[in-house]
């Protein structure tokens, strides 16, 4: 890599502002890489960030300052090979630094070429956005968990409503089956009473029949003591009847 006056190249363009961007933010991160992917240079933003060295940094890859789910991922191999193609990407990115503590950057990856075209080094031009990220992040699982919160109440309601819609089958159920027993009932109330003014008109004959049995009765008991009266009186004619006879035969028997 070039050197000017013991420092790289991009160092020496950042202080001449001869980079892309003629004036650069004191407060941004700005790493050099090699297009293997190794560190070359970091300004002391990046250093205070990563909490480590110039000297320990140097030589080391861009890979070991990535999440480990992302550095040993096809996505990250796919992302240096378009580094190293020519092509610029800008993202937000995680990061790890020495003590293993999380942190955001916005980052910039710019292709730097040789006269030649050929891509020579990659500039990563960096703000630090943990902070935003954080708080976005943390809005992110308060609304997931508001969202799950939802999910278990419309579960609720949604059993609630289940219910009272079994419940409301089983009373109508419940409603038909009392409505066909009230029938039943009505039913059985119209045969009794049906059944009762057969009976009454039953007892009403029968105490008919009883009374007229019962004047028969004591038509036939009159007729009966009439009759004795008669049989009395034959039998007082027949008495007499005799004694006239006996007298007829008296007179007969002298006058014989």
């Amino acid at each position: 890599m070039q050197t000017i006056s013991g420092k790289s190249k991009i160092e020496k363009e950042l202080l001449n502002g001869d980079l892309l961007l003629p004036t650069l933010d004191r407060a941004l991160l700005v790493t050099e890489y090699s297009i293997k992917g190794e560190i070359v240079f970091a300004n002391q933003n990046f250093l205070n960030v990563m909490g480590i060295s110039q000297e320990e940094i140097i030589g080391k890859h861009h890979q070991n300052y990535c999440a480990e789910n992302f550095a040993h991922s096809t996505q990250y191999n796919e992302f240096w090979s378009r580094l190293t193609r020519g092509e610029n990407i800008a993202g937000t990115y995680k990061r790890v630094n020495k003590f293993n503590k999380i942190f955001w950057l916005q980052s910039n990856y710019l292709v730097i070429k040789n006269k030649s075209g050929e891509v020579e080094r990659i500039v990563e031009i960096s703000s630090d956005v943990t902070a935003s990220k954080e708080s976005e992040l943390a809005f992110i699982k308060n609304l997931t968990e508001a969202s799950s919160q939802l999910a278990r109440v419309s579960e609720e309601f949604i059993a609630t409503a289940n219910q009272l819609y079994v419940n409301s089958q089983e009373t109508a159920a419940q409603s038909t089956n009392a409505s066909a027993a009230t029938v039943q009932i009505d039913s059985g109330v119209r045969n009794v009473a049906t059944n009762v003014e057969e009976m009454t008109a039953s007892i009403v004959e029968i105490t008919r029949t009883t009374n007229e049995a019962s004047s028969m009765t004591n038509e036939t008991m009159r007729l009966t003591q009439d009759t004795n009266n008669i049989m009395s009186q034959l039998g007082n004619s027949s008495h007499d009847i005799g004694n006239v006879i006996k007298v007829i035969s008296s007179i007969a028997q002298q006058t014989n």
